[in-house]
């Protein structure tokens, strides 16, 4: 007995001392460059039987932790457009290990295109999207591949997540201020998208949401390229065209981009807008405006990216957008009634004259794997914007005199920013911190005939000088997933009106944005709890310090005292199978919105951008889908219900109506 107790304890500690982490990264064998959300699984020597099954990360990062050995393993690894890669693992192999997977050149028939389970899959608060080798490569491009996605919606080129506001973006971890180039991205070319609902740390604070693109990488050597045209029917015929060419040679990437549009809209708009003055009239003024645009604009790019080796790569690129033509002329016809009695009318004609843009960008990058752990992101960003646009106006009042208006605004913009990211792994988990510097100059002359304008300051300029540190973790504790975070943002503000600068504008603070999330994963259900602080600053040209003529009747004025928007929010996510809601609750300080008063004692209206003391919200959306064939059916719908009422220009102020927002496909 004794014996049979000696001998089941000896096979016992043989077993325990054969469990060890198991880690590694997955890389591309060309390019070098990271491979995520590859299948990484540990199968038995013996039988063939798979028992543990991971993913690997943003960085191409897998681990197993307290891995059972007996005298060996299989470590097998799988992902969609690379052969599959097998590997003998004995107890006395040393980790981390470095895969490199080969790209597959073979075509994907229409069998395995459509043999995807599912197109959109929630990993505690990231929705998954998969578009290599699945229906939403075939949509175009990835502006049109928005209709497809649960939660996402664009308006006027805008795109954002329904309920968390500012979405920025990010092009294989590099991010991407200019919408247009996330819009133009060739469906066929992404390979994954990742939409993260609820940012860590490492984000900008005012981000309520961050839009992750992962494109495939290049195969073999030469030169490639595609064209574009693009014919757009409506009132008037817009067009547009590009080409793209890319030469390639041992792992070193040369491309251009030459591209241009012409664009033709016709708008037409009617507004209605009621005040109450100091005696309690009411004055009401109804416009109604009939509006063509043409615009046309140009622009050309050219970068380089190479790979050092498996562990480094780095690139930069240039790129010039000019703007040569822009006419806008308008029709436009103002009525004012007075206690619901027609007072006078207006009519007027405007157009803008004199118009040009021109837009400068460059960006620097590296990305590196030190000491087979530490993975390094490092950018360098450079923007400009000049921008000079005369606008005139012609003003007929009921008498038939008319009155010719000028005005002419000027403006440029500069931007220098660098951001530096580390990410380790810590056991099973990840930690992220590093430091960003944003420096950004923004000058604004506004100019104007109008004699009954008062305009206060006629030249703004604004210095501003942003330094932020980030630290996140995240750790696996079995099936959930904890993950917490700590951003401090320092801002330096120097507001000048008329060269002189305004001490009581100009701020220097600091604040902190704590974020925190607490995740569930299983085979079919996956569950989120998060908590996220964040901040949204005034833009430039809301804190412009002029009142602007529009209309006898109307005024556009901005605001230099307007304060940051300060929120807090809660959320929560659950996904079942093809099933996947999401809700939240959020509270503001200080949101910044456009309201309307009366304007200086006067039969006239202004609108202004304005802090609300207090706001609050509830957001829910569901998303259901499925792929039947290469049809992608899907029904995504929610709801904004916004809690607040408010007195503001002593009037009240009802916030207390949904907003309904549905996409089906």
């Amino acid at each position: 007995m004794k014996r049979m107790f000696f001998v089941i304890a000896a096979m016992l500690i043989s077993v325990s001392a054969f469990c060890q982490n198991i880690s590694g990264v997955i890389i591309d064998d060309e390019t070098g460059n990271p491979v995520t959300h590859a299948h990484v699984f540990l199968t038995s020597f013996n039988d063939s039987v798979p028992f543990n099954l991971t993913v690997s990360d943003t960085v191409g990062h897998f681990f197993f932790n307290d891995a059972k050995i007996i005298d060996s393993i299989i470590l097998t690894v799988q992902h969609l457009g690379y052969y599959g890669y097998q590997q003998t693992i004995k107890s006395s192999e040393q980790f981390p290990l470095t895969v490199k997977l080969k790209p597959s050149v073979a075509e994907l028939d229409e069998l395995t295109v459509t043999s995807v389970a599912s197109l959109f899959k929630m990993k505690g608060t990231t929705l998954d999207v998969q578009v290599e080798g699945s229906v939403l490569s075939e949509v175009g491009n990835f502006s049109q591949m928005l209709k497809y996605l649960p939660f996402v919606s664009s308006k006027n080129n805008a795109i954002q997540i329904f309920g968390k506001g500012k979405t920025i973006f990010y092009i294989n971890n590099r991010q991407e201020r200019d919408i247009s180039k996330v819009n133009d991205i060739n469906a066929k070319d992404i390979k994954n998208v990742e939409v993260i609902l609820s940012p860590g740390a490492e984000y900008d604070a005012s981000a309520g949401a961050v839009i992750k693109i992962f494109l495939k990488s290049r195969q073999g050597d030469g030169l490639s390229g595609d064209f574009y045209a693009l014919l757009a029917p409506g009132d008037y015929l817009s067009d547009a065209g590009w080409c793209n060419l890319n030469y390639r040679k041992n792992k070193t990437d040369i491309f251009g981009r030459i591209g241009f549009q012409e664009m033709r809209i016709k708008r037409s708009e009617q507004t209605d807008t009621e005040i109450r003055d100091a005696s309690l009239d009411i004055y009401q003024f109804v416009s109604q405006t009939e509006t063509k645009n043409t615009t046309f604009d140009f622009d050309v790019l050219t970068g380089i990216n190479t790979v050092i080796n498996d562990n480094s790569s780095f690139g930069s690129r240039f790129e010039f957008v000019n703007t040569p033509k822009y006419n806008q002329a308008a029709g436009r016809k103002d009525e004012q009634y007075v206690n619901s009695v027609f007072y006078t009318d207006y009519q007027m004609n405007n157009q803008y004259v004199g118009v040009y843009s021109k837009s400068y960008y460059a960006n620097a990058y590296y990305n590196g794997l030190w000491w087979k752990k530490l993975a390094v992101y490092c950018n360098l960003d450079f923007e400009k914007r000049d921008n000079s646009r005369k606008m005139e106006f012609s003003q007929i009042d009921a008498d038939k005199n008319i009155q010719h208006i000028q005005s002419k605004v000027v403006d440029y913009y500069k931007l220098y920013s660098g951001k530096i990211s580390f990410e380790y792994p810590v056991y099973n988990g990840k930690i992220t911190f590093g430091s960003e510097v944003v420096f950004t100059d923004y000058f604004r002359r506004y100019e104007s005939n109008y004699t009954d304008l008062y305009a206060g300051g006629m030249e703004n300029l604004s210095h501003q000088q942003l330094f932020v540190s980030f630290l996140n973790i995240r750790y696996p504790i079995k099936k959930l997933v904890v993950q917490g975070g700590l951003r401090y943002e320092r801002v330096k503000y120097d507001y000048f009106i008329d060269e002189k600068k305004e001490t009581d504008i100009s701020q220097n603070e600091g604040n902190f944005f704590p974020s925190l999330s607490i995740a569930f994963a299983g085979s079919n259900v996956n569950m989120s709890l998060t908590y996220r602080g964040s901040i949204s600053r005034p833009g430039y040209n809301q804190f412009r310090a002029t009142t602007e003529y529009s209309s006898p009747y109307e005024y556009v004025s901005g605001n230099p005292y307007l304060q940051p928007t300060m929120k807090h929010e809660i959320g929560a996510s659950f996904s079942y199978k093809k099933l996947m809601l999401m809700s939240g609750y959020s509270y503001s300080k200080n949101l910044i919105v456009l309201l309307t008063k009366q304007y200086d004692n006067k039969p006239a209206i202004v609108r202004t951008a304005s802090n609300l003391p207090e706001y609050e919200t509830l957001f829910l959306q569901a998303s259901w889908s499925t792929v039947i064939k290469k049809w992608n059916c899907f029904v995504n719908g929610g709801v904004d219900f916004p809690l607040s009422k408010l007195e503001i220009f002593d009037k009240i102020y009802d916030f207390r109506k949904p907003t309904w927002y549905r996409k089906f496909n």
